[in-house]
């Protein structure tokens, strides 16, 4: 996972980092959401923002 979203808890020990050697750096991303339910309007524009970078209609 990325470091940054971890980098607290690697702070205060609550983590420990492993070398593994792995080079793929590509993370794979998936967000999903109940087309009947509200969307907020942060989560509007992430979907919008995620439609417009990845051109999807």
């Amino acid at each position: 996972m990325p470091r940054f979203t971890v980098e607290e808890e690697l702070e205060n020990g609550k983590l420990k980092e492993l070398e593994i050697g792995c080079s793929d750096t590509k993370i794979t991303a998936i967000y999903a959401y109940h087309k009947n339910k509200w969307i907020s309007p942060a989560m509007s524009l992430f979907m919008q923002l995620v439609r417009e970078s990845f051109n999807i209609d």
